[in-house]
């Protein structure tokens, strides 16, 4: 299918394409990428304004948008060369009952918005987002699990 490189960048402008070429630079060089996550670790311990830096590369290129709606341009566009769109609600390490009942919500959306189009053939999500990670561990190990393990288990279904 992707026989012919210029079939399949088409739909690429020269400053996408440079700037994946030089993202994928970055994350190939092992040192490189460790000055740059610590350099990102210090930016945000700091409160620098660094989100735009990322939004404008890795968030740009790995990622569609910041909801489904925002990604529906990315799904539209992609769709062009018949590519179906993967959503991928990736939160994890959330620990109150809101937040993952924000999460519940959002999985619900995508896989709503998943099964009325032919354009995202699918959807995934972080089973961390969901629940404690301690209790997906004691669960997937059939440790036994306290009264408030229990009661979060049944949540779970």
């Amino acid at each position: 299918m992707f026989d012919n490189l210029k079939v399949a960048f088409q739909d690429k402008s020269d400053f996408d394409l440079n700037r994946s070429y030089f993202l994928f630079l970055a994350i190939s060089k092992p040192i490189i990428s460790k000055i740059l996550i610590s350099f990102l670790k210090i930016a945000m311990t700091f409160r620098l304004p660094v989100s735009s830096i990322i939004e404008a590369t890795v968030y740009k290129h790995f990622c569609g948008g910041i909801d489904i709606n925002k990604s529906q341009a990315t799904i539209d566009n992609l769709w062009k060369s018949k590519i179906g769109t993967i959503l991928d609600y990736s939160a994890e390490g959330k620990e109150t009952e809101d937040d993952y009942n924000i999460v519940m919500h959002q999985v619900l959306e995508s896989i709503n918005k998943a099964k009325d189009t032919n354009k995202i053939p699918f959807t995934v999500f972080k089973p961390t987002g969901l629940t404690r990670l301690k209790l997906l561990e004691k669960m997937s190990s059939n440790t036994t699990l306290s009264n408030r393990e229990k009661q979060e288990k049944k949540i779970l279904y």
